[in-house]
C-alpha cells in the first residue's frame, strides 16, 4: 500500500462511476484521499463500510446485495492488483479465465469453440456440460479461505485485512 498505487487504483474504480457521491468526494481531492486511505490501512484503522443491503431479482433468481463503498472498492483493488494477481496468476493453469487480464469470457468462448471444432474435424466424441453452483460467493467457508490465503501469505496485517471484508463465516 502505497499512496501511488492507491491513486491508481482509485482512479480505475472511479472509471464510469463519477455520478456517485462517494466516488466524487474521493476523486475531489484524490492524492490527499489516497495518502488517508493508505495511512489507515498501513495503521489498522481502515474497516470495511458497506451501502444498505439489498435483494435483486437477476435471471429469476433472489440475490442479496451489499456493495462495498467507494473506498473499500479501492482497497479491494490494491490488493488484488498489487498482491493476489502477481502472486497466485502465475499458478493458475491456462483455462482459468474469471476476472483475469486478457482471459475473460470473450478468451473462454473462442477457446471453446476452438476445442470443439477440433473434436469435430478429428471425429472425436464430446460432450458438454453447463451448470450453475446455487449461492457460490454465500457459501464460501471463511476460515477455509483464511487457511489458504495464509499458505501465500504471512504478513497478519494483510490476513486481517482480508479477513475485515468478510465478516461472516460463511458468504
Amino acid at each position: 500500500f502505497t499512496t501511488d498505487s492507491v491513486y491508481i487504483c482509485a482512479t480505475r474504480c472511479a472509471s464510469g462511476f463519477y455520478n456517485k457521491a462517494d466516488t466524487q468526494a474521493f476523486m475531489k481531492r484524490p492524492w490527499e484521499n489516497a495518502y488517508m486511505l493508505c495511512e489507515q490501512v498501513l495503521s489498522g484503522k481502515f474497516h470495511p463500510t458497506y451501502y444498505r443491503t439489498h435483494e435483486i431479482n437477476e435471471r429469476g433468481k433472489k440475490r442479496t446485495i451489499k456493495p462495498p463503498t467507494f473506498t473499500c472498492k479501492v482497497v479491494q483493488k490494491v490488493l488484488c492488483d498489487y498482491l493476489i494477481r502477481p502472486l497466485l496468476e502465475p499458478k493458475m493453469i491456462s483455462t482459468s479465465y474469471a476476472s483475469l487480464q486478457w482471459r475473460g469470457t470473450t478468451k473462454m468462448h473462442e477457446d471453446i469453440c476452438e476445442a470443439l471444432n477440433r473434436k469435430i474435424r478429428h471425429g472425436e466424441a464430446f460432450s458438454i456440460i453447463l451448470f450453475d453452483d446455487r449461492n457460490y460467493f454465500g457459501s464460501i467457508v471463511i476460515g477455509i479461505l483464511m487457511e489458504q490465503l495464509s499458505r501465500y501469505i504471512s504478513d497478519a496485517r494483510i490476513l486481517d485485512l482480508f479477513r475485515s471484508f468478510c465478516p461472516d463465516e460463511i458468504g
